[in-house]
């Protein structure tokens, strides 16, 4: 009557998911590399004086800003939780952001006693 079909169990996952995570997966891991290997040739701009120093760190500050939205959104799967978990996890980063300019240009500058 009814042809025997595979059942998969409940703890066995889907393959097919997991293909599906595992393409989103590298894609992200190669956006992060790409944005690495970007944020190496901005300091080798700024190294060569051929960038300003303030638009350098500006520039790195918001590529780590971008690399780091994007682990804290796949990688703890923020994405895929409600919008009020995500905003939790974000806001102590734009928050803390202006801050670490101010501190990356004081370190810079050294004490000024």
């Amino acid at each position: 009557m009814n042809a025997p079909h595979a059942t998969a169990d409940a703890s066995e996952p889907d393959i097919h998911e997991l293909d599906h995570h595992l393409v989103s997966y590298k894609k992200i891991i190669v956006m992060l590399a790409v944005l690495t290997g970007i944020e190496f040739g901005i300091s080798y701009l700024m190294a060569a004086n051929h960038l300003g120093f303030i638009a350098g760190i500006l520039i790195l500050v918001a590529l780590a800003f971008v690399k780091a939205v994007m682990v804290a959104k796949f990688f703890m799967h923020l994405r895929y939780d409600p919008r009020i978990l995500g905003l939790l996890a974000v806001m102590p980063l734009i928050l803390a952001t202006p801050l670490n300019i101010i501190c990356c240009f004081d370190a810079i500058k050294g004490p000024s006693i």
